[in-house]
């Protein structure tokens, strides 16, 4: 199981995405808490869709960016997001009826993706908007 802890090894130099990776981080906890912890399903839905939530804010203010700084990444990037959406569209309604499995598979499987995600694709992208910002003064 990977941790699901932020740590300033998932730092990618951007204030407002790494606050938005600690909140996911934290959200990723908050949901392995519940369905561990055989939470009632309000709690662990709550858990969950907060998760959800978190992550499609998240990506959505990314290719923001990305779309604005004109991004050469952009599509792969965005391809990387899909798998998450696609993961939680499968997860979700597991969760919904109840599994506690699923919603254990869920945070391990974005807990994960975001300890990889972060190390490479998003510092990626944050080296090239921060200097795109550079540019642009």
């Amino acid at each position: 199981m990977v941790s699901s802890e932020w740590t300033p090894e998932h730092e990618v130099y951007l204030p407002g995405f790494d606050a938005e990776h600690k909140d996911l981080f934290h959200h990723v906890t908050e949901v392995r808490s519940a369905a561990s912890s055989k939470a009632d399903l309000p709690q662990l839905l709550q858990a969950t869709r907060d998760l959800v939530a978190a992550a499609a804010g998240h990506f959505a203010g990314e290719e923001s960016k990305m779309r604005a700084a004109r991004y050469p990444a952009y599509a792969w990037h965005k391809d990387q997001h899909n798998a998450v959406r696609k993961r939680i569209d499968l997860y979700l309604p597991l969760v919904e009826k109840g599994d506690t499995d699923a919603a254990l598979q869920l945070a391990d499987y974005v807990a994960g993706w975001l300890d990889n995600h972060t190390a490479v694709t998003d510092r990626m992208m944050a080296a090239f908007l921060r200097n795109h910002e550079r540019q642009s003064r």
